[in-house]
């Protein structure tokens, strides 16, 4: 096969098909497999064990090494158990997020890291994103308010300013972002779950800790009502330039009568 242990994954527990292997998806022809009877330790070291299929996933797709920290590592350079385990248990997840992003995790090599995280811990995912949509939203919110103040400051003659008018923005800006963000948690915890609505869902954390961005779910919960508050700033934008200008040449049209009147007295 010619190909590095390092790129390899084992898929002695996978049975050949039409000429293939099918992992998590990925076909791999025959000439891309081989038999090992070794396996390679973390520290890098080799050991003897049973002969067994390995396939070079790396030369068909990128390759995602699980880590292990080093204070799991044992004497003999395995990693321990613990970290099996918890492997083991995300492992339903791990596969639901690469199905769709293409990469091949090879979860029976493990690399050096000084720390290792809970990929299960979904909740902690969607709290960051949540918060970063929030206040993203809540920004062109802002600003469509500062838009709208503006108008009215420049094209408004009247002197009197509602006591209440900025806890009445208050209310419309973090009203209109809590309800978006609501309905983001919410389509997640209804239909995220299920790989066929990823064209259409937010699919918060699912390649990245933001919605998914190769979907349709970027455009209609984010990129769609960013775009239309941009264009209404574009028009509150293009009245008030208007209204400026007719309010000069009526200024100015004032005042050429007035001189006039002046000068025939």
């Amino acid at each position: 096969m010619g190909c590095n242990y390092a790129d390899t994954v084992d898929i002695s527990h996978v049975p050949l098909t039409n000429g293939s292997y099918n992992y998590h998806g990925l076909q791999i022809p025959v000439h891309l497999t081989g038999i090992y009877d070794f396996e390679h330790l973390v520290g890098g070291n080799e050991r003897r064990v049973k002969r067994h299929l390995r396939a070079c996933v790396c030369k068909l797709r990128p390759c995602m090494r699980v880590c292990c920290p080093r204070n799991q590592i044992s004497e003999n350079g395995e990693c321990s158990d613990k970290v099996k385990k918890e492997l083991a248990e995300v492992q339903p997840t791990i596969e639901k997020r690469i199905f769709i992003t293409n990469i091949a995790v090879q979860s029976d090599l493990f690399g050096f890291c000084d720390e290792f995280f809970d990929l299960s811990d979904d909740e902690l995912i969607m709290f960051e994103v949540t918060l970063r949509y929030f206040f993203a939203v809540g920004s062109i919110l802002w600003l469509f308010v500062v838009s709208h103040r503006t108008r009215k400051g420049l094209t408004s003659m009247s002197l009197n300013d509602p006591r209440y008018r900025f806890r009445a923005y208050s209310v419309y800006v973090w009203g209109s972002t809590t309800f978006l963000t609501a309905v983001v948690i919410l389509t997640d915890r209804i239909w995220g779950n299920d790989l066929s609505t990823l064209k259409w869902t937010p699919s918060v954390g699912f390649a990245q800790c933001w919605l998914y961005r190769n979907s349709s779910g970027m455009l209609i919960f984010f990129i769609g009502p960013i775009l239309v508050l941009c264009n209404i700033n574009g028009v509150i934008l293009i009245l008030t330039i208007i209204n400026m200008w007719k309010t000069e040449r009526k200024v100015k049209k004032s005042i050429r009568v007035k001189l006039s009147s002046a000068s025939q007295t």
